[in-house]
């Protein structure tokens, strides 16, 4: 899988499908899931884990 940026997902959101995003946490959310952030776009890309 290649590396994908978050404002690439906010662009064109692929549904049903894998992808890898990296970047610096920016808040957790009630120990469930964290805000991410990479540096593309201002906005952050929230995620369970």
């Amino acid at each position: 899988m290649d590396l994908i940026k978050i404002k690439d997902i906010y662009s064109s959101p692929s549904y049903n499908s894998k992808i890898v995003i990296a970047g610096w946490v920016r808040a957790f959310k009630g120990n469930r899931f964290i805000e991410l952030n990479d540096g593309s776009t201002i906005k952050y890309s929230m995620c369970n884990f």
